[in-house]
């Protein structure tokens, strides 16, 4: 079976999610990347506000308790009490150290953007095979071109309300949320 490590951009899958009107399950997003495979580790990477740094203790902690690897970058203070972090070097420097050391088949990462296509590039060159899971929607063409396959979360979730919304089911999926979640819209 093939090892695999997923790094998933958190403030970068929470706005695609949030465009498509759903929260994230992350131990059912970790679920279904990693199925049919051995999942090494999970890592988050995700931004903290400068204003308010202990917001996200209680979900890092979470994550943590849940076997994750939890990176927070705290952000740059920007005037009006706005900010800005990116986790992408990070992200990078932890993809390139799991490759050099040959532990893993498979990278998965978690995000869209178009910055990490150096990363997608040199993985692949390095005879790894790199996955992007993002939204049709959000994904920036380059990284979906540059990654060896392109994981449509936005389908997968759609697809899922579709079979709730059916089905009139309330089981727990990997990726979908609550029914009420859903906004009629984005089906």
């Amino acid at each position: 079976m093939e090892r695999a490590a997923i790094f998933c951009d958190l403030a970068k899958l929470e706005v695609e999610f949030r465009k498509l009107g759903v929260h994230i399950d992350y131990l059912g997003l970790r679920e279904y990347l990693g199925e049919g495979r051995i999942v090494v580790e999970t890592f988050v990477y995700f931004p903290i506000n400068p204003y308010t740094p202990e917001r996200k203790n209680k979900f890092a902690a979470f994550l943590q308790h849940n076997g994750f690897i939890v990176r927070g970058k705290i952000g740059t203070p920007r005037p009006g009490r706005r900010w800005t972090c990116n986790c992408n070097v990070e992200m990078a420097v932890d993809v390139l150290n799991y490759i050099r050391d040959g532990r893993i088949d498979i990278v998965v990462i978690g995000s869209g953007s178009g910055d990490i296509v150096p990363v997608c590039e040199e993985v692949r060159r390095r005879g790894v095979r790199c996955e992007v899971a993002s939204t049709g929607e959000c994904a920036d063409e380059e990284v979906i071109s540059a990654a060896s396959s392109f994981i449509d979360l936005g389908a997968v979730i759609r697809q899922q309300l579709g079979q709730i919304i059916r089905n009139g089911s309330e089981d727990a999926n990997p990726i979908a949320p609550e029914p009420e979640a859903a906004q009629p819209d984005s089906l």
